[in-house]
């Protein structure tokens, strides 16, 4: 037996046990550390994808806006100067409102609320293009009157208005969304 310091008497075994111990601990304390750290770094990744997801269909929603404009300015363009280029226009838009609103449902499909957002505004642009397509029919028609009245502030333009709040709403939904993601 050997004495150690103060008089206690301690056997070499013991001693080896404690340190057997005390380097246990400190595996175990290095081991919980190396999981934490990967699990935060798992937790960050996934949070960034999150986030990235957001801004995907944030963007989206800019491309659907960007595409009913088009065909909002270039039936209003036809309309009012009977230019052919407006025409071309409106056709480029209308043809683009479909694919980019495919795109947002398909972004979205892991949300329902989203999922809902999104019908209620491809109904709202269904009837708003459907409008635009009517007054450029009676325009081509010789009905200019008529024509410049389907777009005219009143229930077009309260369409075209519903259509803005269901694009806000979608993204206000995906915003708060990033805000929880950040």
């Amino acid at each position: 037996e050997a004495i150690i310091g103060t008089g206690e008497k301690w056997s070499l075994s013991r001693l080896n046990w404690r340190a057997i111990m005390a380097g246990l601990v400190l595996i175990a304390a290095g081991v919980t550390v190396a999981i934490s750290v990967g699990y935060n770094r798992e937790q960050r990744e996934r949070a960034g994808n999150l986030q990235r997801h957001s801004f995907e269909v944030l963007l989206q929603t800019q491309r659907l806006a960007s595409a009913v404009d088009k065909a909002e300015i270039g039936s209003r363009g036809y309309l009012f100067t009977g230019d052919l280029q407006f025409l071309n226009i409106f056709n480029e838009g209308v043809n683009r409102v479909p694919r980019e609103l495919a795109k947002l449902k398909e972004l979205t499909r892991d949300n329902p609320a989203q999922q809902s957002n999104i019908e209620e505004l491809s109904l709202v642009l269904t009837q708003r293009v459907f409008r635009l397509r009517q007054a450029i029919q009676l325009s081509v028609e010789g009905n200019q009157t008529s024509a410049i009245q389907l777009v005219r502030p009143g229930e077009g333009f309260s369409s075209m208005a519903g259509a803005q709040a269901m694009l806000d709403k979608i993204n206000g939904v995906e915003t708060g969304l990033l805000d929880q993601r950040s």
